[in-house]
């Protein structure tokens, strides 16, 4: 890979694309690429990067004209890029990749710009018929997290397109021992993640397994409704709201089931570790097509259908009673970390930049 890459996105707080990209970044670096990050909101940084990483802020306090914030917005993002001295911008979620095409019009710089959710749920969106029929096209390349996904896209015939999986970091916990009596969640407390449903099913759950409990790790604007619905269902005693934690993956290395509930995912950072970590694993088979990439109903994991509780409990409850399939499903999820290392997808990433 030639040149300077500079990243963007919103934050660099606690979501999944934040995560890829400082992943991303941390191989860069050790690489000898000269790497930056631009950020665009004024947030607390939960993910780490090396110090080599130089971070640029674009920050625009929200202003009552609505439209004069986001020209300014724009205006701030291409002093930003500018001051990178990047070659390569490689840019986040659509709207920020929106940001991004509108900023770096003239600049003659080679943009890739990433999905990494659901695009049906925003589809319909002017703003993202807007970028897709007029700005994304001119994007050197688009890059997916499945197949799924790319279809909302509009495509021009020299542009690429393609695929690359999330990275899983090398520096993931060993646990070898009898695995606790915990079921873990991870993910931020909002609606997309359906919470609600996985406390319904812990609680029939529950009712057979007095010795196990829930832990929720996470922050988020439902956090407060969803600690009155836990005690609506009286269960605050044993389902726990962590937040967030800074040592997570040793926190739940050692968990008996990790559940993700989703709605719609790109491909969950934390589903793709807990099953590095053995953890075994329940999560919906949800829009994009993640999850079914890296799980095998049955045997490293088990997929449920979207918002299905009896699907849950009945996963919940195979998993609890089989402590040998619990264990061959552990052992054979370990497994995805060969395909999807930080360096095989960073690789992957340098390729497609040139």
């Amino acid at each position: 890979m030639q040149g300077k890459v500079v990243f963007v996105n919103e934050r660099l707080t606690g979501g999944g694309s934040e995560r890829v990209m400082s992943i991303l970044a941390t191989e860069y670096v050790k690489l000898g690429i000269d790497t930056s990050m631009i950020l665009l909101n004024e947030d607390i940084r939960t993910y780490d990067v090396p110090s080599e990483v130089r971070i640029i802020e674009s920050y625009c306090p929200m202003k009552k004209k609505y439209i004069c914030w986001h020209v300014k917005r724009i205006i701030s993002l291409r002093k930003a890029i500018k001051e990178s001295g990047a070659d390569t911008i490689i840019s986040f979620i659509w709207n920020t990749n929106l940001k991004v095409m509108l900023a770096s019009l003239g600049l003659k710089k080679k943009i890739i710009i990433s999905e990494r959710a659901d695009p049906a749920v925003y589809y319909n969106k002017k703003s993202f018929q807007f970028a897709n029929k007029i700005l994304f096209p001119n994007a050197e390349a688009i890059v997916f997290q499945t197949e799924e996904a790319m279809k909302y896209y509009t495509r021009k015939k020299q542009q690429k397109q393609v695929v690359i999986s999330n990275p899983i970091p090398n520096n993931l916990p060993v646990y070898s021992g009898e695995r606790d009596k915990r079921i873990v969640a991870v993910g931020r407390l909002t609606e997309q993640k359906n919470y609600k449903m996985l406390f319904d099913a812990f609680s029939q759950f529950y009712d057979n397994h007095r010795d196990y409990i829930l832990e929720v790790y996470g922050q988020g604007p439902d956090l407060q409704k969803l600690k009155e619905y836990v005690i609506d269902l009286k269960l605050e005693s044993v389902i726990v709201f962590k937040g967030y934690v800074s040592d997570l993956k040793q926190q739940i290395v050692s968990a008996g089931i990790y559940v993700n509930c989703s709605y719609y995912e790109g491909i969950s950072n934390a589903m793709l570790e807990a099953l590095a970590m053995g953890i075994p694993t329940v999560c919906t088979d949800c829009p994009v097509g993640g999850a079914r990439l890296v799980i095998d109903s049955g045997e490293n994991g088990i997929l449920i259908p979207v918002n299905d509780q009896v699907a849950l409990v009945k996963a919940l409850f195979r998993i609890a009673d089989n402590p040998e399939l619990a264990k061959d499903m552990s052992e054979k999820a370990k497994f995805i970390l060969d395909k999807y290392s930080a360096e095989h997808i960073a690789h992957e990433w340098m390729v497609l930049c040139g």
